[in-house]
């Protein structure tokens, strides 16, 4: 079975419409598939959102919180409530086409971590110059700390359950430093990772302030290097 982890926050525009196309995906190629929601202290209509479409659908599952922890604690929840042989995260804007799952699907090996990038000579990408700037440093600033990955905050990544298994308990950072965490783990306990070209097109406004977010990955990329 597929578990697909969603972490939403003030997503009631377009989860609605995320889901259907998963849910759709999933059901014309014949994949076992649970959703898992975890709302992350919206303040708009979210809850009612997936709550109505978990009514057609007993693969939806939704954890409501109603204070915001952050996306790195809200994929952790997601992680620990799936039951999946593979996991794959999921940007609840849907950015990424679902027919790109297939592609991560067939990538994925025993004990790996497959990251569809958006970054690599064959993706299509259609993203805001602001948002690619800020991309573009951080992945380069993270190359020279750690290794050659190409997009270390692409929001979505399948996981197998082996592999998750040895990261899961020793992820501890709340927030959309999360990433980074999760994939030094990996690299520390020689887990392999793969990075495949995917079709990625902005949806929304992103939730990454520049500086704010930015000033606070860079400590915790330093914190993760010489700790």
């Amino acid at each position: 079975m597929l578990s697909v982890v969603i972490p939403a926050h003030n997503e009631g525009k377009l989860i609605t419409q995320t889901l259907t196309n998963l849910t759709n995906f999933f059901k014309k190629e014949r994949i076992k598939y649970e959703i898992i929601v975890v709302e992350d202290g919206s303040t708009d209509d979210t809850v009612m959102q997936v709550n109505n479409f978990s009514k057609q659908d007993k693969n939806i599952i939704l954890f409501h919180n109603k204070k915001r922890l952050g996306k790195g604690k809200a994929v952790r929840i997601g992680f620990q409530k799936s039951k999946g042989d593979l996991i794959l995260l999921y940007d609840a804007d849907g950015s990424m086409p679902v027919n790109e799952i297939k592609k991560m699907m067939s990538a994925m090996d025993t004990e790996s971590i497959v990251i569809g990038s958006r970054y690599l000579t064959k993706s299509k990408l259609t993203e805001k110059k602001s948002r690619f700037i800020f991309s573009r440093m951080f992945n380069m600033l993270f190359r020279l700390l750690f290794f050659d990955i190409k997009d270390t905050q692409s929001g979505y990544k399948l996981i197998n359950r082996s592999a998750l298994n040895k990261i899961l308990p020793k992820l501890s950072f709340d927030g959309f430093e999360w990433d980074i965490e999760f994939l030094k783990i990996a690299n520390d306990n020689n887990i392999a990772i793969k990075e495949i070209p995917i079709v990625w097109i902005h949806r929304n406004d992103s939730r990454v302030n520049p500086i704010k977010h930015g000033i606070k990955m860079f400590f915790a990329m330093l914190k993760l290097r010489f700790s």
